[in-house]
């Protein structure tokens, strides 16, 4: 009779534990994180030109989690190397680049375990820079500050207790108008992996 209520003890007590081990698998993506991230980016619609490069980048964020829900924000910023170039017969070249991209995002997801699926929307800011030269007639450079609203999704995977791994991918909408009738457009398709320091 003594070893029976011993083995059910210990049923009762492994139980516990492993419960109470799912809670906190299950809420490990809760609260303050940051990190680092990079990847590749390509602004659409320039089939004539390779108008790409890497970037790298930060971010930060904050994650509440209820049951299986989550609900977050993040802030990031990205230094590109997102850029073209392009010179014709006459020996004239043009070279434009996107300096920087930085968001503000909302996150909703849904944790499984140690396994994060979420989608991300807000707005972004980045910084657009052209160069030219005409040989003995001109040189010029144009800069331009452009935003717009950004949206995404990814994967984000806990490794440890504190750090996890993401894949996300990203498509910036972004568009400033420099004349009456023009504008500097650059839509960019973004993937990119990064770690998170998960703050306790």
């Amino acid at each position: 009779m003594q070893h029976k209520l011993w083995i059910s003890a210990l049923a009762a007590m492994a139980t516990i534990a492993s419960t109470s081990a799912s809670a906190q698998t299950a809420s490990r993506f809760d609260g303050f994180y940051v990190g680092a991230h990079a990847g590749y980016g390509k602004i659409e619609d320039t089939d004539d030109i390779d108008f790409d490069g890497g970037l790298v980048g930060l971010h930060a964020g904050y994650n509440y989690v209820h049951g299986s829900l989550l609900l977050g924000a993040e802030a990031d910023i990205d230094w590109s190397g997102i850029e073209f170039s392009a010179r014709n017969s006459g020996g004239s070249w043009t070279k434009g680049q996107m300096n920087y991209y930085a968001s503000v995002r909302g996150r909703i997801g849904w944790t499984n375990g140690n396994t994060l699926i979420y989608a991300t929307a807000g707005y972004s800011w980045n910084e657009y820079e052209a160069k030219f030269e005409i040989p003995g007639l001109m040189y010029g450079k144009i800069s331009a500050s452009i935003d717009g609203p950004v949206v995404g999704g990814g994967v984000e995977y806990m490794l440890s207790q504190q750090l996890s791994a993401r894949v996300e991918g990203l498509h910036y909408w972004q568009e400033q108008g420099i004349a009456d009738d023009d504008s500097i457009e650059a839509d960019t398709n973004v993937i990119r992996a990064g770690l998170s320091y998960h703050l306790r």
